[in-house]
């Protein structure tokens, strides 16, 4: 997944400084898109929490390690056009809340 096409973290109007961190953790940010793309492959209409458990299960340390930080890049491909939230929530296994789901386009 190419790094120019997604969208950027820091505003315009943000300090250098939040530009240099950008720049410095888009590898970790890449990483953590494409494991989440893989996850969303492979578990298909999961909710985010069900996501990231299921992933810290398979991947461990790779994981991210709560889900805010999945929902963040879950955001990513939703917004460069490789998933989609389904159209209706539905109660999340893994914390009983009512969450969207996730596929592949």
């Amino acid at each position: 997944m190419s790094e120019q096409r997604l969208p950027p973290v820091s505003r315009t109007h943000d300090p250098e400084s939040s530009k240099i961190a950008e720049r410095k953790l888009a590898p970790k940010r890449i990483s953590l898109i494409n494991l989440a793309y893989r996850a969303v492959k492979k578990w298909p209409d999961r909710t985010c929490d069900e996501l990231c458990a299921n992933m810290q299960a398979q991947y461990g340390e790779d994981a991210p390690k709560d889900r805010h930080a999945l929902s963040k890049r879950l955001s990513d491909l939703k917004n460069i056009g490789h998933i989609e939230a389904s159209k209706e929530p539905r109660k999340c296994k893994a914390v009983g809340t009512a969450q969207v789901t996730w596929r592949a386009t």
